[in-house]
């Protein structure tokens, strides 16, 4: 069974914008622990835009590409 690379990245980007958003909601203090230097850090929501938009852009590539 061959595994196309196209499939492979899309995993990949998915599974960072699921980070992302868990960034996201944990700087905001909806996941997670009541104490982390994540909780209620406006930084953190900005890592977790970054990311997200970084999961879209290689989902988008795997998308893209063929095999």
């Amino acid at each position: 069974m061959r595994i196309r690379v196209s499939h492979i990245l899309s995993g990949i980007g998915l599974t960072v914008i699921a980070a992302g958003v868990i960034f996201i909601l944990q700087s905001a203090g909806a996941v997670g622990p009541d104490t982390s230097f994540m909780v209620r850090n406006p930084a953190w929501t900005g890592y977790g835009i970054w990311i997200v938009l970084g999961g879209l852009a290689i989902t988008i590539i795997g998308r893209l590409i063929q095999d």
